[in-house]
């Protein structure tokens, strides 16, 4: 009960010990006594134990006088003298609290001619701006778009903070094809057939054939019993070893530039619509140039101009070969991946080295990927 806090007081009167011994036998609980006079106590007493001891002072007729608090009890009094900024503190976390609680955003991504019944599902299920969050059923209402929303592939819906996102995802028509009607699938690109499922029409290829770009995989025909043929749209996935080159070259020799030591100061006197230098500018074939401004005529706009130069002569130095590879190589395989579709797994790389009449180190990085290459003839970008 000592975390409720304690007071601190003082007891004036005669026989002070006795009630010293008589707290002891009640049990007050009572801590850093001090006797400043003869008839004086001071000390604290536990916040439980408060009353007990107003009661042995008044029946023994000591005065009891309470200097201050500490503790739990000293905030208990700060409260109730700021009572109207306690509450006002507790009202203001509450309104905070309500209003981070609330829907304040609806965001709606990827519906287009959809929204306007994601809007009246929304209202179905009483989803506006300023309802509680944690009102809302999220998968429930995801649900419920999916099923009646049948021209959406996927529609997810996220809570974050104060703002509802509903994402979706149109779902691709595929192309009808009337009877009679048929195409063939092509490749896309060169590579070598690592695996095909073909689920309608012939295929004219087979794992482990290599395959030119626009060469055709498998034929829009079947074939009957009896001989006929009928033409129809060919499906079939044909998974490809495909290969994607990037070059880079990275020079094998900097040219440096290293000061020679000689230096030259020229002086130029200057106005605003004259100059005249003291002396020729040097004749070097490389330099490095400071400038500075000196007045010298006070508030008249008459100033020197100094400028220092100093030779530079330009030194060829030769790079570690094995930096230069590495530099070389590290930009072609981020040229390489740029090539390479999104998604598409990569299951081999290397690079290659030459150089070029002794002043360049040229990489060539070649990335191995397993890629779906069959394609109607019309998806074909030549």
């Amino acid at each position: 009960m000592e975390k409720l806090g304690w007071y601190e007081f003082q007891i004036e009167g005669l026989s002070l010990e006795r009630l010293l011994n008589h707290c002891t036998e009640q049990g007050i609980r009572l801590r850093r006594l001090q006797k400043p006079g003869a008839r004086r106590i001071t000390g604290r007493v536990a916040a439980v134990d408060l009353l007990a001891l107003k009661a042995l002072a008044e029946s023994r007729g000591w005065r009891l006088t309470i200097l201050g608090t500490h503790g739990a009890v000293r905030i208990g009094e700060v409260l109730r003298r700021r009572a109207l900024l306690a509450a006002g503190a507790l009202a203001f976390l509450v309104v905070c609290w309500g209003l981070l609680s609330c829907i304040w955003f609806i965001d709606v991504r990827g519906a287009g001619a959809y929204t306007g019944e994601i809007e009246r599902i929304l209202k179905e299920h009483e989803v506006h701006v300023g309802r509680f969050s944690f009102l809302l059923d999220t998968d429930s209402l995801e649900a419920d778009m999916q099923r009646q929303l049948t021209g959406l592939a996927w529609v997810g819906i996220n809570k974050t903070g104060v703002r509802l996102t509903v994402a979706c995802v149109q779902a691709q028509l595929g192309q009808q094809v009337g009877k009679g009607e048929s195409y063939d699938l092509v490749a896309v690109r060169d590579g070598v057939v690592a695996s095909m499922t073909v689920r309608a029409g012939t295929p004219l290829v087979k794992t482990g054939d290599a395959v030119r770009r626009g060469q055709v995989l498998v034929r829009g025909e079947e074939r009957a019993w009896n001989g006929a043929v009928t033409p129809i749209p060919a499906e079939a996935s044909v998974q490809a070893r495909v290969w994607y080159k990037a070059e880079a070259s990275v020079p094998s020799i900097l040219v440096e530039s290293q000061p020679t030591g000689e230096t030259f100061v020229r002086r130029t006197l200057c106005m605003p619509l004259y100059a005249y230098a003291l002396e020729d500018a040097p004749d070097y074939e490389t330099y490095d140039l400071t400038v500075d401004v000196l007045p010298i005529a006070g508030p008249l706009p008459v100033w020197l101009q100094i400028e220092r130069y100093e030779e530079i002569a330009r030194v060829e130095v030769a790079r570690d070969e094995n930096a230069i590879r590495e530099e070389a190589a590290l930009v072609a395989y981020r040229l390489a991946q740029g090539k390479v579709p999104h998604g598409v797994r990569v299951v081999d790389k290397w690079v290659e080295y030459s150089m070029i009449e002794e002043e360049k180190c040229c990489a060539t990085a070649v990335l191995e990927v397993i890629e779906e290459i069959a394609a109607a003839p019309e998806e074909v970008v030549w």
